[in-house]
């Protein structure tokens, strides 16, 4: 188990505990105020498992269908700037190998990795996240975000 704590500097009101449970992939915020009070049990979060095989397996299965991969603002403007096109970008996403295997964003709610692969003209790094836009209870992403594009 690990156990993460922080107080409030200046004021010591309150101290947020992150316990995560490796073995059973739960994450638990309580929350406590001077009095100690603890919030419900309802505040535990169930987060999903993805292993770098299955990532890979779904960036494949996505990138065939190029409709299903967006291009955050960033990644629009670093690809002007590094004359990186969408059809390499996309053809980058059928061979690759991880750079940072997949990691799960509580801030976003999705899968976050980066992948390198070798384009027509250029060496790339893609940073990008796998998400369920309709939310279905299977938890399979069904769509990839393009974060930004490195040309290496």
């Amino acid at each position: 188990m690990i156990y993460m704590t922080g107080v409030t500097p200046k004021y010591n009101l309150s101290v947020y505990q992150l316990h995560l449970t490796l073995k059973e992939e739960t994450v638990n915020i309580s929350r406590y105020s001077k009095c100690n009070k603890t919030m419900p049990d309802d505040n535990v979060i169930q987060l999903p498992s993805l292993s770098a095989d299955e990532a890979e397996q779904y960036i494949k299965d996505i990138a065939r269908t190029s409709r299903r991969v967006f291009f955050a603002p960033h990644a629009k403007q670093r690809m002007v700037e590094r004359h990186v096109t969408r059809k390499e970008v996309i053809d980058c996403l059928g061979r690759f190998r991880f750079f940072e295997e997949p990691n799960w964003s509580l801030n976003h709610g999705n899968w976050q990795m980066t992948i390198e692969s070798q384009s027509i003209d250029a060496f790339l790094r893609i940073g990008l996240s796998l998400g369920n836009k309709t939310q279905d209870e299977d938890g399979k992403a069904n769509y990839i975000l393009i974060i930004t594009v490195i040309d290496l």
